[in-house]
């Protein structure tokens, strides 16, 4: 049985890994500012049967470094976050799952995201065609000593939603906490909001 003291310890670390990976967000000094052009990458669709999720593009760049991160490294976090925003928004948004599986999640933030599946999730019936406009997530990293120990993406995902009577936009936006784990880099927390929705 976990005794309290060890569950506020496990708060206590997440929050700090957390707070410092979003304070590079506004640092400045001793930061790598990598130019969109030569930062690492992910851009493209993985094909799909359904029509407006095979049209999905995922851009993933790596923009700031604390600390230093060979290229190659910086190219396989945004391929792996590309990946993961990917199957988050065809799952979630796109193909309007009500439980979506949250791929690339650790296991307490897949809880966390279940609980909050109303925001995070965006079901629609058969009428409905959710195009996606736009999906960006733009990655601050901390790497000492040339190892990644956290990164903040900064999600932007852009849809429109069609149906008989019209259609309407729907935002989400904030960020994506990303750690190393056993499994690979993996989402472990999430400050995310959402505006629009669809159905009725």
């Amino acid at each position: 049985m976990r005794t309290l003291a060890w569950l506020v310890r496990r708060v206590v670390l997440v929050v700090v890994l957390a707070v410092a990976v979003a304070a590079l967000d506004g640092c400045t000094h001793g930061v790598d500012d990598a130019d969109s052009s030569d930062a690492g990458s992910s851009d493209g669709a993985r094909p799909s049967p359904d029509g407006a999720a095979a049209d999905l593009e995922v851009v993933a760049r790596v923009t700031r470094v604390a600390g230093t991160l060979p290229q190659e490294r910086r190219d396989h976090l945004a391929t792996v976050t590309g990946r993961i925003v990917e199957d988050y928004v065809r799952s979630a948004l796109l193909e309007g799952r009500a439980h979506p599986a949250f791929t690339g999640f650790t296991p307490g933030a897949k809880r966390l995201a279940e609980h909050d599946r109303r925001m995070l999730t965006l079901t629609h019936g058969d009428d409905a065609r959710v195009e996606p406009r736009r999906v960006a997530a733009y990655l601050n990293v901390l790497a000492p000593h040339g190892h990644m120990v956290g990164a903040t993406a900064r999600l932007e995902v852009q849809l429109r939603v069609a149906q008989a009577d019209g259609s309407h936009p729907v935002h989400l936006s904030g960020r994506l906490f990303l750690t190393p784990t056993p499994r690979g880099v993996e989402v472990f927390g999430y400050d995310l909001q959402r505006s629009g929705k669809a159905g009725s």
